[in-house]
């Protein structure tokens, strides 16, 4: 990877996100695959992370002195408390975070850290924590993903500096070798709600908890969708944790009948791929 400048007006074609954007490496798909949890040191080029930066504040509406103006989460509509601010399908917003979204790096990246052939995106947003923003429940994003195995994947990229006191994420290595069971709840997107295989309680007793990072921009943590993660602590200081997270799944992936505001009313059919503009193959093999 070269610090190549970058613009965001530049197209982000293939060649030019190679130069920002570096491979994963052998070591790191065996440690993914062993933890379900990967810490990628400088993944992704200073250059670029600033403008991911800007772009996600653009997106997600960020207003000085009063945060995110374009947040929802149906958390909102249980009137659950959010542990950050949140905003979703930034990519869909923003022309910049769209052709990243969607390009090949990040794609081949996800793909090879999950042992598949090919990959589809399933969302991007950021969760932000505010100064004071209290400790992240520990919980799997797979309660929310209407997919018939776990064959998925998030990226969660630092967008600034992060010190330990400012709760990076923090993962239970080896959480997502536990059965997976679906939970019955009537509501299955209560994401802070584990799935029936394993409880939060257990796997806290069970499995080692990675520490909280200092992590600078462009350090990327990626995880498994049944790995249990969380933080210990609230952001501890006077700056906001600004992050960048985005999901993929396998190809290969069929639909099951299981609410989620993503894919509601898109006419997806059980038993079969996701097969839908909202969820491009984004890395397909050779």
């Amino acid at each position: 990877m070269t610090n190549v400048m970058l613009s965001d007006t530049d197209v982000l074609t293939d060649e030019v996100l190679r130069r920002h954007i570096r491979s994963v490496t052998a070591d790191e798909i065996a440690a993914y695959q062993e933890d379900g949890v990967v810490k990628l040191d400088a993944f992704i080029s200073e250059e670029l992370t600033a403008l991911i930066l800007k772009h996600v504040q653009a997106a997600a509406g960020y207003v000085e002195d009063q945060g995110l103006t374009d947040a929802f989460t149906d958390l909102d509509s249980r009137g659950e408390t959010r542990t950050a601010w949140y905003s979703t399908h930034l990519h869909q917003k923003d022309n910049f975070l769209g052709q990243l979204a969607t390009c090949r790096p990040l794609g081949e990246a996800h793909a090879k850290l999950l042992g598949v052939k090919s990959v589809r995106l399933w969302s991007d947003s950021t969760n932000t924590k505010e100064p004071g923003g209290i400790a992240t429940p520990w919980h799997q994003d797979m309660q929310a993903f209407p997919w018939d195995r776990t064959d998925g994947a998030g990226m969660w990229v630092a967008l600034v500096e992060m010190i330990p006191e400012m709760a990076p994420l923090q993962h239970l290595k080896g959480s997502h070798k536990a059965p997976w069971v679906e939970p019955t709840e009537l509501d299955p997107n209560m994401i802070f709600t584990p799935g029936a295989g394993l409880s939060a309680a257990e796997a806290l007793d069970r499995y080692e908890m990675t520490p909280s990072y200092h992590l600078n921009p462009g350090d990327t943590i990626c995880h498994h969708a049944t790995t249990f993660h969380g933080t210990e602590h609230g952001n501890d200081t006077e700056r906001i944790r600004w992050t960048w997270i985005s999901q993929r799944f396998d190809a290969e992936i069929t639909y099951i009948d299981k609410r989620n505001t993503r894919s509601d009313g898109l006419g997806l059919v059980p038993g079969q791929p996701l097969d839908h503009a909202y969820f491009p193959v984004v890395y397909e093999e050779g």
